[in-house]
């Protein structure tokens, strides 16, 4: 639960009347939105309603790649924290090399053009 409201009240005396300070606080629950991950998949902490530390972990469907904490928590803020991971997409291109290439060869274009390779 969190306390919404103010935290302490004083008893105010004005004139005949006698009032509080405030209106009293109130205790909410607190609870976290569902966790969802496009591409990714909850591995533990199913649950029908998310509350105040409760845990979830994920992973990424095969051809992603995960991107920030695999497990993250429901924060007193009902946010999750830390903040909710990301599984991209990975690319598929085919980048080749041969023995004659070095990672940072440079060649000579038509025109004084100089193009420079780098393979990381």
């Amino acid at each position: 639960f969190i306390l919404r409201g103010t935290k302490i009240l004083y008893c105010e005396l004005s004139g005949s009347n006698v009032d509080w300070s405030d209106n009293p606080p109130e205790c909410e629950i607190i609870k976290c939105q569902d966790p969802v991950v496009e591409n990714g998949r909850l591995v533990s902490g199913f649950g029908r309603k998310y509350y105040y530390k409760d845990e979830v972990a994920f992973e990424c469907n095969q051809g992603s790649h995960l991107k920030g904490n695999n497990t993250i928590f429901c924060g007193a803020n009902s946010v999750w924290e830390p903040e909710m991971p990301e599984c991209t997409k990975e690319t598929t291109e085919n980048v080749t090399s041969s023995d004659e290439s070095q990672a940072n060869d440079v060649k000579d274009l038509d025109g004084g053009l100089t193009a420079v390779i780098v393979l990381t």
